[in-house]
């Protein structure tokens, strides 16, 4: 339960930090606060205000420049019209229905990756799917999730169909830190998606659009199902089960 409050807390303070950019007290270009600064005005964690910024850099809105500061990005309204709200992420049964969603997405997008996927793509999977190994091989739950999301943003970028790959990024959005906290109290299931994520991309490689559609719908089915269970355990309510 506690995860799910953290998270929460989360996305309030994303929904507060985009509401301050609507109502132009933070403008495009303007660098943000020190971080240790800002999370004491609102009282917070200097953790908690690095993971609420590390989703506004996923959603476009903001960008962080090493050595520079974090800096609010030109935007214009309909971009916040783009990411659906975090918020759906409390809501069990919206969870439940993005997981359709992407079960039904995701396989398309593998299908015609296969299809399409030039040698520069593959290179980009191939070197994802290393580090992703790597990441598991010492642990690190950090970066296997960061390397997880780009895998699947690579194979959107590869299906060259630029509809999908937004879809792909906006639900992967909004599920980001539930799939984070169910790596990060599983950690065990790692080595499961590493597994299914060779096999998508071995399909990418032989061309072959029906084996990388199955492929990664057997992968989002297995991981919707320990979700479930996962969801079950902290929260109570279960998200239905696929069959």
């Amino acid at each position: 339960m506690a995860v799910f409050k953290h998270t929460k807390l989360i996305t309030k303070i994303v929904e507060e930090i985009k509401n301050q950019i609507i109502r132009g007290e933070l403008q495009a270009g303007q660098k943000l606060p020190p971080q240790d600064k800002w999370a004491k005005e609102m009282g917070i964690s200097r953790g908690t205000l690095r993971e609420a910024l590390n989703q506004l850099v996923l959603m476009g809105i903001i960008e962080m420049k090493q050595g520079n500061g974090t800096y609010v990005k030109s935007f214009t309204p309909s971009s916040f019209m783009e990411s659906l709200s975090l918020a759906l992420i409390m809501d069990k049964s919206s969870v439940s229905e993005l997981l359709d969603a992407r079960l039904c997405i995701e396989s398309a997008v593998a299908f015609w990756a296969a299809k399409k996927a030039t040698a520069k793509d593959l290179q980009e999977l191939k070197k994802t799917c290393l580090q992703m190994r790597e990441a598991y091989q010492v642990n690190n739950t950090e970066e296997f999730i960061k390397k997880d999301l780009e895998f699947h943003i690579l194979i959107a970028k590869s299906s060259k169909n630029r509809v999908l790959m937004r879809v792909v990024q906006t639900i992967r959005e909004v599920l980001y830190q539930f799939i984070a906290d169910y790596f990060s109290l599983m950690p065990e299931t790692m080595k499961n998606a590493l597994n299914y994520h060779m096999r998508i991309l071995k399909a990418i490689e032989d061309q072959n659009p029906e084996e990388a559609k199955k492929e990664m719908e057997a992968h989002i089915i297995s991981l919707t199902r320990r979700l479930s269970n996962l969801h079950q355990d902290l929260a109570g309510p279960q998200i239905p089960n696929k069959s």
